[in-house]
């Protein structure tokens, strides 16, 4: 539930609100706020509303002293989740256009202006930024795949080593869509950052509350497109945001949220009998399929950092993710023949195994991987 501990009540006739929901990430919220507030002039008006999900006294008097006079803050007496806590930062304000913004954010120059004018041009339309890990704009987060029905059987197809170039079509189509300019149609965005016209949030309903964390963003596509809504992808404007810089205190917790929000994803969308037919079929896949290959253990220890274009002056990448599918991963697209992987970034990298590979276009849109590497975060 709301509680009324607001630190101040912002005009009701700004253009831009924009909401954070904030669990024990205040160190991130607070530079994620002085970069958000160093570009205010971007945009005609701003409001900032903040939602506490730390139920922590100390928590709470740390926001206080972040946010001063600068945002609206709404404390909740429980934990209630992100979508619970995006809808209530939405109903605090009357601003003409709303930004979910997550904690673990940097906001670059020219960035809000970008998203005010995508907002302004297209009336009925999700909307967000090409998200990067790094404040060096390098490593770019791969689009939402979303929970598509028997992606998971295929994805044991690759695990198994019976899928090889499932991978390589995945950074072929991360390469295509990075080198576009203007704004893309896609299946689904990321919430941590979306911009949206509000009179489209209400209409759609806001954010599902049924879930806690993870899954929301797909479920809000997805009812957004059926609704007539465009999903629009800008890849040439940047945000900073950092890996899982809001979650990695609560790992597994997180990790469990991701897998019920799958699942409940499916449930809602498929229908209770498809999506039991759909596990039944993983799991035949995961006991009857037998293995030709394993992608894990063809991973070598990395040792160096720095990498050299594999097939001469044509494009190719650097990818970092958790596993060698690289389905959900960092994409860098480098422009020199020689590269190194920023330290600052390696260093940022949450505890766990982490997998890198080089790959690149052998011919036109024919993507291959030519090194696999190991790395595991301590």
């Amino acid at each position: 539930m709301e509680r009324p501990d607001r630190l101040t009540s912002n005009p009701s006739n700004n253009v831009l609100q924009v909401v954070y929901v904030n669990y024990h990430a205040e160190d991130l919220l607070a530079d994620s706020l002085r970069s958000l507030l160093s570009r205010s002039a971007e945009v005609p008006a701003l409001d900032v509303t903040i939602v506490d999900n730390s139920c922590d006294d100390a928590a709470w008097s740390r926001l206080e002293g972040i946010a001063r006079d600068r945002a609206q803050c709404l404390r909740m007496d429980d934990n209630i989740g992100f979508a619970r806590g995006c809808n209530a930062g939405a109903r605090a304000g009357t601003s003409h256009h709303l930004l979910f913004l997550n904690p673990d954010t940097i906001v670059p120059a020219g960035t809000l202006a970008r998203l005010w004018q995508a907002l302004e041009s297209h009336e009925r339309a999700l909307i967000g930024p090409r998200q990067f890990a790094d404040e060096g704009l390098q490593f770019a987060h791969a689009p939402l795949r979303g929970a598509r029905l028997f992606d998971e059987a295929w994805d044991l197809w690759f695990a198994r080593g019976w899928a090889p170039r499932r991978s390589e079509r995945f950074v072929a189509e991360r390469a295509r869509l990075f080198a576009r300019q203007g704004p893309v149609r896609l299946r689904c965005l990321s919430g941590g950052c979306l911009a949206v016209r509000r009179s489209v949030f209400d209409a759609l309903g806001g954010w599902d509350e049924r879930y806690w964390m993870y899954g929301e963003d797909v479920e809000l596509c997805v009812r957004a497109r059926r609704s007539g809504v465009e999903i629009l992808y800008l890849p040439d404007v940047p945000i900073v945001h950092f890996i899982e810089g809001s979650t990695r205190h609560i790992p597994e917790r997180a990790q469990a949220s991701h897998q019920d929000g799958r699942r409940m994803f499916k449930r809602s969308r498929y229908g209770r009998l498809v999506s039991a037919i759909e596990r039944g079929l993983t799991r035949a896949t995961h006991a009857l399929l037998p293995r030709r290959d394993d992608p894990w253990q063809r991973a070598r220890t990395l040792e160096d950092t720095t990498f050299s274009a594999p097939f001469g002056n044509r494009p190719w990448a650097v990818e970092l993710g958790r596993s060698p599918l690289f389905d959900n991963c960092l994409s860098a697209f480098p422009r020199t023949d020689n590269w190194v992987v920023p330290a600052r970034l390696l260093e940022w990298l949450p505890p766990g195994e982490f997998f890198l590979r080089v790959a690149g276009e052998e011919s036109r849109n024919r993507w291959r991987e030519t090194g696999l590497f190991r790395l595991l975060v301590t």
